[in-house]
C-alpha cells in the first residue's frame, strides 16, 4: 500500500478531500502516515519520498523533483474569496481588483 501524505484535520481542504473521498467510498482505504498545514510542506515530504499527495494548484508551490499530474475530472471545487478590514485604508489596486470580483 502507497503511504498517503495528508492536510491536518484544521484545514479546509482536509475536509473537502475526505468528504470527496466518503462519496467515492475510498476514504478508509487511504494509508495516511503523515500530516501537514502547507502545500510546500507535503511536496517537500513526497519529494523525499515520504508518501504521495493531493495538493492545490498553486503557483508558488515548488515541485521540482515531483511528478505533478492534474486531476482531469475534480470531484470538487475550491472557493476563494477576497477579506480585507473594512476598517483600514484599501489601496487603489486592491480597490480595483475589489470592484472587478463584485462585478462578476
Amino acid at each position: 500500500d502507497d503511504t498517503f501524505i495528508g492536510w491536518n484535520e484544521d484545514t479546509g481542504i482536509k475536509r473537502s478531500i475526505n468528504d470527496t473521498l466518503q462519496r467515492a467510498g475510498i476514504s478508509q482505504k487511504l494509508n495516511y502516515r503523515f500530516y501537514a498545514t502547507e502545500d510546500n510542506s507535503i511536496v517537500g515530504m513526497v519529494r523525499e519520498g515520504l508518501g504521495i499527495a493531493l495538493i492545490s494548484t498553486i503557483p508558488t508551490i515548488y515541485t521540482e523533483g515531483v511528478v505533478k499530474i492534474q486531476i482531469s475530472q475534480p470531484l470538487f471545487q475550491r472557493h476563494l474569496y477576497m477579506v480585507w478590514n473594512k476598517e483600514r485604508f484599501m489601496s487603489p489596486a486592491a480597490n480595483s481588483l475589489r470592484k472587478y470580483i463584485l462585478s462578476q
